[in-house]
């Protein structure tokens, strides 16, 4: 075996381990803000869901656990929960930053468009972001051939570099780093 192929096999099965790892990462990212979402909402049948009660259930996780968790973060991982009830309609082929922006939307049904959009697109989030910003949904629902208007110009959803756990706040996040 030459020099170049042993590199260049040693790179496949490097950069394969990554992808695979970052990829089991990002489902028990998007598992557990589920569940912590769950948790939260759960507990709020003994008294009623407050912002006081979420940052003194932030700052008791800091102390107690030095978790690096924020208010936001719990408000969003109750807003998971709350959007997406049924674990079974999230798609763990999508990213938490892809879930950020959707539960953005109010509209069901334009939510349920985008999700599958970027699912049958593999849409990164910037993507879905800018198809958002566009009102793609509208357009959508104005066309006679709603068949035809899915967007082939699409950009993969595998890890950049900009999206690897190195550098996304959110894995980073969750890994306490």
């Amino acid at each position: 075996m030459s020099d170049n192929r042993l590199i260049d096999d040693i790179n496949q099965t490097l950069r394969e381990a990554q992808a695979q790892a970052l990829e089991m990462l990002n489902h028990k990212l998007i598992t557990t803000n589920w569940t912590v979402g769950k948790l939260i909402f759960d507990s709020e049948r003994n008294e009623p869901y407050c912002l006081k009660k979420i940052s003194q259930l932030a700052e008791s996780l800091r102390a107690a656990y030095g978790l690096k968790i924020a208010d936001e973060q719990l408000l969003l991982n109750r807003k998971f929960y709350t959007t997406y009830p049924i674990f079974k309609k999230i798609s763990l082929q999508l990213s938490w930053a892809h879930y950020i922006a959707l539960m953005e939307l109010e509209d069901e049904l334009a939510r349920a468009f985008y999700q599958r959009q970027t699912e049958k697109g593999k849409w990164d989030s910037h993507l879905l972001r800018i198809n958002m910003d566009s009102d793609l949904f509208e357009k959508f629902k104005k066309t006679e051939h709603k068949n035809d208007i899915f967007i082939q110009d699409t950009k993969p959803l595998q890890a950049t570099k900009q999206d690897t756990f190195i550098v996304d706040e959110h894995l980073r996040n969750f890994l306490n780093i």
